[in-house]
């Protein structure tokens, strides 16, 4: 799936952060019980969101507009779901929605911007961290701002590559990124990286070398523990795998070991109570939605096999006050 790549220089960035506030790390979250999955998937002719129950059952789209809509994520309340809404991954903003469809809205944004993308929720749900792309030489940037659209915040900028899917931890102190380094095709130069840089700044480290390949969706564990991801995902000719890892890059635990480049999985989000990992298993151009324990074990259907092709799964909390 095509993520947005600009490249550029900073020669405005002083002026554009002069229009920042900066903020303090999110509260913390906890697990809660389980409720509803959301995906995008392509079964109008457009991108769309829809929800399933654990058990497959209750499938609903709840967007039916003629833009894009992709990469949601779930409010830790399990009341909102925030998501990328435009014309395509590289023109987009951020819009949030009720998990039955109504009451969606817009994220105000700045002018400047042509892409917001790929919104993921702070534990204490007052804020977001995301993509963004504004043109005029400037980098690709994350950043965090209220739910509102006001106190944006700078995470992180980046040349010459493609942040994507920032990640807050659970206890709100530290960011993860993917993003991409060379180019798109695999060589000495080019792979994906899973990055981790505290939200104030002030720590960073890379978590998952460019050679991983990493995929665009990963997630956290409720606990902190442990981040989900898939490898290998953008390697021709080679099937992706799901694994998970340590914060600090240390005792990687592969959950799939498909040697068939025709059957490949693709890793969506942790349970909210971290009994469970939602995915996507692709079977020569079959797609299903399962799941299983972080330890690779019990794999179950959720949906079965279908052109519906789920993508940037997430899996939300049972909805409280």
């Amino acid at each position: 799936m095509p993520r947005f790549r600009r490249r550029g220089l900073v020669g405005v960035l002083a002026m554009l952060m002069g229009a920042f506030v900066f903020a303090p790390s999110a509260s913390a979250t906890t697990p809660g019980v389980n409720g509803r999955i959301v995906f995008s998937a392509n079964a109008t002719g457009t991108y769309q969101l829809y929800t399933v129950r654990p058990d497959g059952t209750g499938l609903r789209q709840i967007t039916h507009a003629a833009l894009f809509a992709g990469s949601p994520d779930w409010s830790p309340n399990g009341r909102r779901i925030a998501f990328s809404f435009g014309i395509g991954f590289d023109y987009a903003g951020i819009a949030i929605i009720h998990p039955d469809g109504s009451h969606r809205r817009m994220v105000p944004t700045v002018p400047e911007t042509v892409c917001d993308c790929e919104p993921a929720y702070t534990p204490g749900g007052g804020r977001i961290v995301f993509s963004s792309l504004i043109p005029s030489e400037l980098q690709d940037l994350i950043l965090s701002e209220r739910v509102d659209g006001s106190h944006r915040h700078l995470v992180d900028f980046q040349s010459d590559d493609s942040p994507g899917d920032p990640n807050v931890s659970p206890d709100g102190s530290t960011v993860t990124i993917a993003f991409s380094y060379g180019g798109d095709a695999p060589d000495d130069a080019a792979g994906r990286m899973l990055f981790r840089k505290s939200i104030d700044g002030g720590f960073e480290q890379n978590v998952l070398p460019l050679k991983a390949y990493v995929g665009n969706k990963h997630d956290w564990a409720p606990n902190g523990e442990r981040i989900l991801f898939t490898g290998n995902a953008y390697v021709n000719g080679e099937p992706a795998n799901i694994a998970t890892v340590k914060p600090d890059g240390s005792d990687i635990r592969w959950l799939t070991h498909s040697a068939d480049p025709q059957r490949t999985f693709d890793a969506g989000s942790y349970s909210p109570d971290g009994r469970w990992i939602v995915y996507r298993l692709e079977d020569h151009g079959q797609y299903a939605l399962m799941r299983m324990h972080p330890d690779g074990t019990h794999k179950h259907v959720i949906l079965p096999f279908s052109n519906l092709r789920p993508l940037d799964i997430d899996w939300g909390p049972h909805p409280t006050p």
